[in-house]
């Protein structure tokens, strides 16, 4: 006898960390990138297959996430607006495979350095 079910997480959370990357590889605008995110979660519930769920709270996971991304930059004379996609894995205790698709600016500081702010929407796959 057994069950089978789902958990699920909140949906907010913050994620950090650092990427390294080549700008213009093969032709302009396409960069790839390695990036490192470090964030925390919650549980929210976790469900049967039979449509019962029951809360969840209290302790927060901690979690490593690690991506091979590959990005498309549109040049707008010193702004760079980008899209994006990558894969990976999550690691928070068992390592599950993970994709994103991201989009962003990019502002050029000179000709070898910019800033960029982005938004990323992670996906991990749930199963253990």
């Amino acid at each position: 006898v057994g069950s089978s079910g789902d958990i699920q997480w909140d949906q907010e959370n913050l994620a950090y960390g650092g990427e390294l990357g080549l700008k213009n590889v093969a032709v302009t605008g396409l960069r790839l990138g390695v990036s490192v995110l470090s964030t925390s979660f919650e549980p929210d519930q976790i469900c049967a297959d039979s449509g019962t769920c029951v809360a969840l709270g209290g302790e927060d996971f901690d979690a490593e996430i690690y991506l091979g991304n590959i990005y498309y930059d549109f040049d707008l004379d010193g702004v760079q607006p980008f899209i994006g996609i990558g894969i990976g894995f999550i690691d928070d205790g068992d390592r599950r495979v993970a994709s994103s698709a991201a989009l962003g600016v990019s502002l050029d500081i000179d000709e070898n350095f910019y800033v960029s702010f982005r938004g990323d929407y992670i996906y991990a796959d749930t199963a253990a």
